[in-house]
């Protein structure tokens, strides 16, 4: 409830102060009271002219926090424009570790981090429980392996100076499970033979 707040005011003020007509802008949520959509609503007072328009470039990220599509022009209709999507105050939800060592594409993921828990500015820390649902197979190409960390739009992450330090466990899959399908359907082919 703080973190809106801020966020409402701040965005209120750079509305205000960036608009060329000199609008005032308001920027609310729905109260306790009534059921909260996570979207804001911004309103404009004194329209003199035509409806104002917030357009967000491909290039723009503050889409996210103010709740609406990437590369998109949002028309006020009578002074009041809701939101389209839930605003989002996590500056990334996923990150992704990627590396040729299990691919030869560029979009090779090792892990993929879910950062819901951790936030912003914070240290994230990253166990993997399970092993082998995650696991992925090595490529032998060369010994040089490169690795990234991205965001969900394949963005690779400045870390502002920050160390980053992850493990890779190798290991050899156990194929028994394979050799007991293969011995499973070799007795059923012989009984449907019989």
């Amino acid at each position: 409830m703080i973190v809106c707040l801020q966020t409402m005011l701040t965005l209120a003020s750079t509305l205000n102060s960036t608009s060329a007509t000199r609008y005032t802008y308001g920027v609310s949520f729905p109260l306790q009271n009534y059921p909260n959509t996570g979207k804001f609503t911004y309103t404009v007072a004194s329209l003199t002219t035509a409806q104002p328009q917030i357009i967000f470039p491909s290039t723009s990220t503050l889409y996210l926090p103010m709740g609406f599509v990437k590369a998109s022009t949002n028309v006020f209709i009578s002074g009041s424009l809701t939101s389209a999507n839930v605003i989002r105050l996590q500056a990334k939800d996923t990150l992704f570790i990627k590396s040729n060592i299990v691919s030869r594409s560029n979009k090779s993921v090792l892990q993929e981090i879910y950062t819901s828990a951790n936030p912003d500015f914070s240290i994230i820390s990253f166990s993997q429980n399970c092993i082998e649902l995650n696991a992925k197979e090595l490529i032998y190409k060369d010994n040089n392996f490169n690795f990234s960390i991205t965001d969900e739009d394949d963005n690779v992450l400045d870390l502002n100076g920050q160390d980053v330090v992850f493990s890779i466990c190798c290991y050899e899959q156990n194929n028994a499970m394979e050799l007991m399908k293969q011995d499973i359907l070799i007795k059923n082919i012989s009984k449907l033979m019989n």
